[in-house]
């Protein structure tokens, strides 16, 4: 059995959009997953939300929907999807909120959840995007919102990178010292460059220094400046990101310009001492695959990018963690909580556990602008019980919450114009969240809060 796609609609596929279906030609999905062709996905994805599928980064998560159709994901980003010997790349921009809007400003949100302590987001990068460093790069992408992705995940890298990792390396120099030798003198270059022209006071010599000026360094300065020149050009950027400029290039300050060249990339050291390198070196080649320097010295886009993914999931869970912490006194995302019940543990993890105004709350986030399901408002609510008080099931939680009353669902709201804005309108809206919720005789209640997203 064939499931056809038009390959024009893998090339402009949005998060969630269903993708064009064609009776007669067009690219097999089924063999996208591995599947033989004359399996049915019906059968497969008897379970839509099965995460060998919807959660595999890859693909971007394609799918069989229980509707019919074959959707992307989660996910946003360009990969490369093989069909026997040939390759169809598949791009997911950034999706709207409401019909006739601008999209959702992905890059904003990004740097903002990078920008901000771990312990409140409960996000890493490396949780929330990814690239295919050694990939073969993918053509005819020309989307500057992913650009932004792509810039913002290299700057933020190595702006932690260079305040713990960066190392110095031994480095060839040869100069042509007078009056003094060093290390080891060339005596071939000795003869033709001082001795036919009477320079006796003069020593060509050859030694090593310790210095920051190695090829993994130069590779990451060059990236920088890229994206240095690349922002200057784009008055609409995160702030963050300039922020994050300021750090790198004062670490690097002692590294020259430089040109990158195909060839260096097979001769980096990503090993040993220099494994620390391999995540912002991924990152440079990202960026320097999607941009280069036009003659002029201005950055210039390219329709070219190496395969990358960024989870809108956790992105907005990370979202969440920056809007909670801008209103409430402490949050900690990601906690894991053990329940012990008839001589059996159980591990859960709530997305956060808040303290607002002397009072606790347990805080789930879904990324669903149409609306929480019936499994969402159950699973907030179970977290908040076992944490509050799982003594009526006969079990025992450890680091149990005294005093806690109160389960938050957060889902995406209305959009706001940046980041700035959804920021003021979620300490507006917060207040009001108990409008959208019940509460139960005992006083356990249940509330619902809208997180604004900024747009482009």
């Amino acid at each position: 059995m064939r499931y056809p796609v038009d390959p024009a609609a893998l090339k402009n596929a949005h998060e969630w959009k269903p993708l064009e279906l064609l009776e007669q030609g067009g690219v097999d999905l089924a063999n996208v997953v591995g599947l033989q062709t004359d399996h049915a996905w019906r059968q497969v994805y008897a379970k839509a939300d099965d995460p060998v599928y919807t959660d595999n980064p890859c693909t971007l998560g394609l799918h069989w929907s229980y509707d019919g159709k074959i959707k992307p994901s989660h996910f946003i980003g360009a990969v490369n999807l093989s069909f026997g010997v040939e390759q169809h790349p598949f791009v997911v921009k950034p999706r709207t909120l409401l019909e006739n809007q601008a999209p959702v400003d992905y890059g904003a949100m990004f740097a903002s959840v990078l920008a901000t302590p771990s312990h409140v987001t409960g996000m890493e990068l490396n949780w929330l995007f990814g690239c295919d460093p050694d990939a073969r790069p993918i053509r005819a992408v020309g989307l500057p919102q992913l650009t932004l992705l792509e810039v913002t995940a290299f700057l933020a890298t190595t702006a932690r990178f260079v305040k713990r990792h960066l190392r110095q390396g031994f480095v060839q120099v040869r100069e042509n010292l007078t009056g003094r030798a060093r290390g080891r003198i060339l005596i071939a270059d000795q003869i033709r460059e001082n001795l036919v022209r009477a320079r006796p006071d003069r020593m060509v010599c050859a030694y090593q220094q310790f210095n920051l000026d190695t090829l993994e360094n130069r590779l990451l300065k060059a990236a920088l400046e890229v994206c240095t020149r690349w922002i200057a050009s784009n008055p609409h950027y995160p702030p963050q990101l300039q922020h994050w400029v300021w750090a790198i290039r004062a670490a690097l300050a002692s590294v020259p310009e430089y040109r990158p060249h195909p060839s260096d990339w097979s001769r980096v050291r990503k090993k040993g001492l220099m494994a620390t390198y391999e995540q912002p070196l991924a990152m440079a080649r990202l960026v320097l695959t999607r941009l280069h320097l036009r003659p002029n010295g201005q950055a210039e886009e390219s329709e070219r990018t190496l395969p990358f993914f960024l989870d809108a999931n956790r992105l907005f869970e990370g979202w969440v963690g920056v809007c909670l912490n801008k209103v409430c006194n402490l949050v900690q995302a990601q906690e894991w909580k053990t329940l012990n019940i008839y001589g059996h543990s159980y591990n859960f993890r709530p997305d956060f556990i808040i303290k607002y105004n002397e009072q606790q709350i347990v805080v789930d986030s879904k990324y669903k602008p149409g609306g929480p399901e019936l499994q969402d408002l159950y699973q907030v609510i179970g977290y908040a019980r076992l944490l509050a008080n799982p003594e009526p099931i006969g079990g025992d939680c450890n680091q149990r919450i005294e005093g806690l009353r109160e389960a938050c669902l957060a889902i995406p709201g209305q959009p706001a114009n940046d980041a700035n804005q959804a920021l003021e309108q979620f300490a507006e809206a917060w207040p009001e969240r108990f409008n959208k919720g019940r509460c139960w005789p005992d006083g356990f209640q249940l509330t619902l809060v809208e997180v604004p997203l900024p747009q482009t």
